[in-house]
């Protein structure tokens, strides 16, 4: 992947600028670099200018965000099964801050809930394989700049952290039942009967 993520640092200083908090991903995959990633915390843009230029040198360049109440209370949805990717805009809210890859493109919007923070919920379908998951506190999400595991580039689906506007402010519990809505309509169409078969 030659110079793979050579602008890491600059990811991490514009997440953290919006409000968010970056963490460094190790190469290759999507965990992160250091144990105690859910406690880190920024106090200047220095600090993440040296940090994130030594793990970049130590195989991590990668950047993640920290999610939930670390984070200004960003939240990510997930979509992992291609019925949630063809259902989303039939459930979940507008956002402008959305990001994806070329394999699974439009597979992260991403909110700031208002009152209530959504818990984190992982969604399965009837062979247990995953649909969507609401991602907030205590987890992590890869940003763009970044590379997934088989080697594509995380992209940010518009303007980079969503352009001016940022993702969408809506009530966190609004957040939660469209979530869980756009989770069960993945069932429903996975079970529902072809023509001429019965309920």
């Amino acid at each position: 992947m030659g110079s793979v993520n050579a602008h890491n640092t600059q990811d991490a200083l514009s997440a953290y600028r919006k409000g968010y908090q970056p963490i460094p991903i190790r190469d290759g995959g999507k965990n992160p670099h250091v144990s105690a990633w859910t406690h880190i915390t920024w106090s200047s843009e220095d600090d993440i200018s040296e940090s994130f230029d030594k793990w970049r040198n130590e195989g991590a360049s990668g950047v993640g965000l920290v999610l939930g109440a670390p984070s200004s209370g960003l939240v990510d949805i997930d979509l992992d099964h291609h019925r949630a990717s063809r259902l989303r805009d039939y459930f979940l809210p507008p956002t402008a801050m959305k990001s994806g890859r070329a394999g699974r493109p439009m597979s992260h919007y991403w909110y700031q809930p208002e009152g209530d923070l959504p818990s984190t919920r992982r969604y399965k379908m009837p062979d247990g394989s995953v649909s969507v998951e609401l991602r907030s506190t205590g987890c992590q999400t890869v940003i763009p700049g970044s590379y997934h595991p088989t080697g594509e580039r995380y992209r940010w689906e518009g303007e980079p952290f969503g352009g001016t506007v940022g993702a969408s402010r809506l009530n966190g519990k609004v957040l939660a039942v469209q979530t869980a809505l756009l989770a069960m309509g993945c069932v429903l169409v996975d079970e529902w009967p072809q023509q001429g078969g019965r309920h």
